[in-house]
């Protein structure tokens, strides 16, 4: 698994972004969603395998989803915006594109990752 928040992120962004901008992307897109799995699992440092995580579970909801926090949050943008070269510029489309992985990808495929 590549280490999206360790001290190789530039490294890891570069190689794994190439491979995923490399194929198509659509909203059916697994292998993006399992990227995006992988990256909230070492982001947020939790104990639970990335395949657990459902593509519509909430994030933050500590009851019905994840539960993550806003220190989880900070570096899941900043190491999603590196890794897919695309911008989260506020703290409303943070909101809205942080619900779920299908949200996230949705808004990754929109805004187009990085090449």
């Amino acid at each position: 698994m590549p280490d999206f928040c360790g001290a190789s992120l530039r490294k890891a962004c570069r190689a794994e972004g190439d491979r995923v901008s490399s194929r198509p992307m659509n909203s059916g897109d697994a292998g993006l969603r399992e990227r995006i799995k992988e990256m909230i699992v070492q982001c947020a440092r939790l104990k639970v395998p990335a395949s657990s995580i459902g593509d519509a579970q909430s994030l933050f909801d500590p009851e019905k989803g994840l539960g993550l926090d806003s220190i989880d949050v900070l570096e899941i943008v900043v190491n999603v915006e590196k890794a897919f070269g695309v911008t989260i510029p506020d703290r409303e489309t943070g909101r809205r594109v942080l619900e779920s992985v299908d949200t996230l990808a949705e808004f990754i495929r929109a805004s187009g990752a990085k090449k």
